[in-house]
């Protein structure tokens, strides 16, 4: 019996260890903004910085995924983490003042929306209200119904 848990365990690590980014890989991010209400783009940026590196590959790491979800919701931006490997992750991304936060996984990879947990959700309001020129979103995040 102490096998199967040892086992079963070791799966898990296996599975949930594939899945996840290692920031030691990630060598920039670009983030893309999109327009908001006003008619206003903010310029596009390209990140290099350990600590933004970290926040995001972390935020990437510890969302959890929504079955069958899609938001309707127009993104603040669109990000892509470029690996060293030459290839790229690419995702849109929901934050409010409000304390929700979503990212949304795209292609190449399988499509899947995630939750970000509330400590990178709190990091990340804090870095964009940094910023002059990036407003996080005002209203809630919608989805679409599924009925």
């Amino acid at each position: 019996m102490r096998k199967w848990y040892l086992l079963i365990f070791l799966v898990f690590f296996i599975i949930t260890g594939c899945s996840s980014l290692d920031v030691n890989h990630v060598e920039r991010i670009d983030l893309t903004y999109w327009e908001n209400h006003s008619g206003v783009k903010p310029e596009d940026e390209f990140i290099d910085n350990e600590n933004t590196l970290k926040m995001f590959v972390e935020t990437v790491n510890n969302a959890k995924e929504l079955d069958g979800q899609i938001i309707k919701t127009e993104p603040l931006l669109s990000f892509t983490l470029g690996l060293k490997d030459d290839k790229y992750k690419h995702y849109h991304f929901w934050i409010n003042e409000h304390g929700e936060g979503y990212i949304q996984r795209l292609l190449p990879d399988k499509n899947g929306t995630f939750k970000i947990d509330e400590k990178s959700v709190v990091k990340l309001q804090n870095f964009f209200k940094g910023k002059e020129d990036v407003n996080l979103l005002s209203n809630k995040i919608e989805f679409e119904n599924n009925n």
